[in-house]
């Protein structure tokens, strides 16, 4: 097995006054998210959408309806959500689950590497020490 070692949970931030989307829906909506995360490659249904340089300008630009959702992880879509001056106006609503992955070299060494990686990472969830790991820190629990 090739284990992950975090989630990246996906958020859309959007108008309050706009119904919530779901995965299904996604490509019913302008979507808006930071160059080079690809989010098309990993979310169904996407047809419209820009990528942009800097999260400051997502909350003029969803007032304006340039974009109806901007996509992005919790913690950077509730820093987004945080600059606003009347936060009940927007709302987040779960998107997805995507794991995040090591990389590893691809040779013998790299390898070997991720076989030990892959026992003790089994070793940790199975015993639980993991779990307390993300909880010490105040993360969701992803295994």
């Amino acid at each position: 097995m090739c284990w992950n070692f975090d989630s990246d949970h996906i958020y859309a931030l959007g108008l309050a006054s706009t119904p919530a989307p779901t995965v299904a829906t996604l490509g019913n909506y302008r979507l808006a998210w930071v160059r080079g995360y690809k989010y098309e490659e990993y979310l169904p249904n996407v047809h419209r959408f820009n990528q942009i340089e800097r999260r400051d300008g997502i909350l003029p630009m969803l007032q304006h309806a340039r974009a109806d959702f901007y996509i992005d992880a919790l913690t950077e879509a509730k820093y987004v959500l945080n600059q606003a001056d009347d936060p009940s106006k927007f709302t987040l609503t779960h998107i997805a689950e995507l794991p995040l992955y090591i990389g590893f070299a691809d040779n013998e060494r790299g390898r070997a590497l991720m076989a030990v990686f892959d026992q003790r990472m089994a070793a940790l969830v199975k015993s639980g020490e993991l779990k307390a790991i993300f909880e010490h820190w105040k993360q969701p629990y992803p295994f």
